[in-house]
């Protein structure tokens, strides 16, 4: 018997799932909080050094900061946007 391929939905569902319970797990919690660190030092280090920094070394300062935060937000948010989207596929 062949099962029916999952819709966009309900992969995305699965992911915000998986994201959610990284984010419950030791190790989920060390991520975020490591990146929480990284991203409060990559704000010092705009904030403190930003009249000595060159124009490329700022980019990469603001670079590196996003793609934490990114990281953060996503595994913080994924309880959340699970939670939205079932409600969205059960109305």
């Amino acid at each position: 018997m062949e099962s029916q391929p999952k819709t966009e939905e309900e992969v995305l569902l699965d992911s915000y799932h998986d994201l959610k319970v990284l984010g419950q797990t030791p190790g989920g919690k060390i991520l975020v909080e490591a990146y929480t660190k990284d991203i409060i030092s990559s704000l010092n280090q705009l904030a403190y050094q930003y009249k000595t920094l060159t124009h490329i070394e700022m980019i990469a300062v603001c670079a590196g900061l996003q793609e934490r935060m990114n990281v953060v937000r996503t595994i913080t948010r994924a309880e959340q946007a699970e939670r939205e989207l079932t409600e969205q596929l059960h109305t």
